[in-house]
């Protein structure tokens, strides 16, 4: 096995680029729902008669 493969098992890191793209994404919702020093803003915009909000 190569030493890649063996520290991404190690770890449980995906090694296909989506994949680990993915894993990431869930992280980051994990930590931002789990973690109370974080604030989410709410932001609306208006661009060629229609709001945004993010």
């Amino acid at each position: 096995m190569k030493v890649k493969e063996k520290l991404a098992e190690e770890r449980n890191i995906h090694l296909d680029p989506e994949e680990r793209m993915n894993q990431i994404a869930h992280k980051i919702k994990k930590y931002i729902e789990t973690e109370n020093s974080v604030e989410i803003l709410s932001i609306q915009t208006k661009s060629e008669g229609r709001f945004w909000t993010y």
